[in-house]
């Protein structure tokens, strides 16, 4: 082999080495994506979730976690469960919040909550055909009323007192449906609900015409967002409240709301 022709040899074998090197050089390192944070819901809680259990991507609550974390492009699932499962998880530490819920002081040691997600109002529904109760129309009056509420609800500190220093019998079921039935047929003379849950209700046709709610408000108060104080999600919580504040200001919000009937 002569000279020049193994200095074009090394010449080629060393430019080969050399792209090589460029096509290593270039080559990015995968970056992987976050998991997706784990939100539990209490189950069959209309129009926030449907009656089922396990995953789930129907509902509001379902519809509000995908808008709020979609605006820092983190990603959320949601799980369904009896209530007393996802507050058993949330204080665990098994499950990064709970997508929908009241401010409780109870749980503050192991939930921090958003800034509000949107109103619930409870109001106190009646039957029409029958003549509305004295303590419906003043809950001062001295007749007793025998009123409804489900279970585990909480209707603000007035009702607190007021169930335990004014003529009443309350009945306490574990489904709003029951509330429905009972007030429909007359063993009770009404109910406390929240507007979002007892509205869904209200546009059966067996209810048509015969539940009614009176026309101001109980108890107002908001829903939140919370997310557990030792979960991934706590860190995300400024993000989460700046997502809400944007989405309030460009409508988004509003929009999503009102199509389940719902105000921010």
């Amino acid at each position: 082999m002569d000279k020049s022709h193994s200095n074009s040899l090394r010449r080629g074998l060393a430019g080969l080495l050399m792209s090589f090197s460029g096509t290593f050089t270039a080559a990015q390192p995968l970056v992987e994506s976050p998991a997706p944070l784990q939100f539990v819901e209490q189950t069959d809680w209309a129009p926030f979730t449907p009656n089922t259990q396990g995953q789930t991507q129907q509902g509001l609550a379902y519809e509000l976690l995908q808008l709020i974390f979609s605006q820092f492009e983190r990603t959320a699932q949601l799980d369904l469960l009896p209530l007393a499962q996802v507050l058993q998880r949330a204080k665990a530490g098994q499950a990064d919040g709970i997508s929908v819920t009241y401010l409780d002081e109870r749980r503050i040691g192991y939930l921090a909550y958003s800034e509000p997600l949107l109103l619930k109002r409870a109001f106190v529904y009646y039957n029409p055909n029958n003549p509305v109760p004295a303590g419906l129309l003043d809950w001062d009056s001295e007749k007793n009323m025998h009123l409804g509420v489900v279970k585990n609800r909480r209707y603000g500190p007035l009702f607190a007192q007021q169930r335990t220093q004014l003529p009443m019998a309350l009945v306490e079921v574990d489904r709003l449906e029951q509330l429905f039935k009972f007030t429909a047929d007359g063993t009770i003379d009404g109910f406390l609900a929240y507007e979002l849950n007892a509205d869904s209700l209200l546009s059966q046709p067996s209810y048509v015409g015969k539940i009614s709610r009176m026309p101001k408000p109980y108890y107002e108060d908001a829903y939140y967002l919370a997310v557990g104080r030792h979960s991934a999600g706590m860190a995300l919580l400024p993000q989460i409240d700046k997502a809400i504040g944007q989405l309030r200001e460009s409508g988004q919000l509003a929009q999503l709301l009102k199509r389940y009937g719902a105000t921010d």
